[in-house]
């Protein structure tokens, strides 16, 4: 017996003795984030998928359109049996609603790439000055103006307490996994006019199909309409259609 209670004795030893790095798998396709985005042409490609978030049907595809009209007062809702609308409609949606879940999870997509491209930006090296400029602001833009319309549907309008200190969302200004805690509407819309009016400033006026100087000054012409300053509302919108150049 006392033979039998050594050998286990020895047998249980050995094994904390032992390293556990035997129960780690490294599979042989493993990469990581710096092997993924190594140049420019890697961290443009992150850069389109951050607009190609935006299109997707459970944001700017559709669906922002769709739930603003819902949560309206023009809309007539006694015949529709749709259970997502109807919630949305109620203001009784929580996140296990498709609807809900999916707008939530796209428009943070958007956000995450954003700023994934700015975390991986400063080591690429085959960039110019005014590219990284460029690219900065376009994920600014997109950071400002998504945080911005997410809180709208999420939080108490603007103006609903005095000090605008009802929830709204968990902002997120860097890349990673950790648990963010809602911050206040008020502290959700200056993020992002911060985050708009440095967009302005590095964006050209012309970029393709991208972000421009002048779509973060409509941007921001809709947050300050939004939140009654109607004087600098007045004043973005007025620069953007005297000397934007559009029709």
């Amino acid at each position: 017996m006392k033979n039998i209670f050594r050998f286990i004795l020895l047998i249980s030893l050995s094994f904390t003795a032992c390293n556990d790095d035997f129960l780690e798998y490294k599979p042989d396709n493993a990469f990581t984030a710096e092997d993924r985005i190594a140049n420019k042409a890697d961290l443009v490609t992150y850069l389109n998928g951050m607009y190609d978030a935006l299109s997707y049907s459970s944001t700017f595809g559709g669906q922002f359109a769709l739930i603003s009209e819902l949560m309206s007062d023009g809309v007539d809702m006694s015949r529709s049996d749709n259970g997502d609308w109807q919630a949305h409609y109620s203001r009784t949606t929580d996140i296990f609603l498709g609807t809900t879940r999916t707008m939530m999870e796209t428009a943070f997509k958007a956000i995450g790439r954003a700023n994934n491209v700015l975390l991986n930006m400063p080591r690429i090296t085959d960039l110019t000055d005014e590219e990284r400029k460029r690219i900065e602001g376009e994920c600014k833009f997109v950071r400002g103006m998504v945080h911005f319309e997410v809180v709208r549907f999420f939080g108490q309008p603007f103006g609903y307490s005095a000090d605008n200190s009802q929830l709204g969302i968990a902002p997120r200004l860097s890349y990673g996994t950790e648990v963010v805690n809602r911050a206040t509407v008020g502290e959700v819309y200056q993020i992002a006019i911060k985050d708009l009016k440095e967009a302005a400033s590095m964006l050209p006026g012309t970029n393709g199909n991208y972000a421009t100087s002048w779509a973060a000054k409509a941007m921001l012409a809709k947050i300050y309409f939004q939140m009654n300053d109607f004087q600098n509302a007045y004043a973005y919108a007025d620069d953007v259609i005297e000397n934007g150049g559009f029709a």
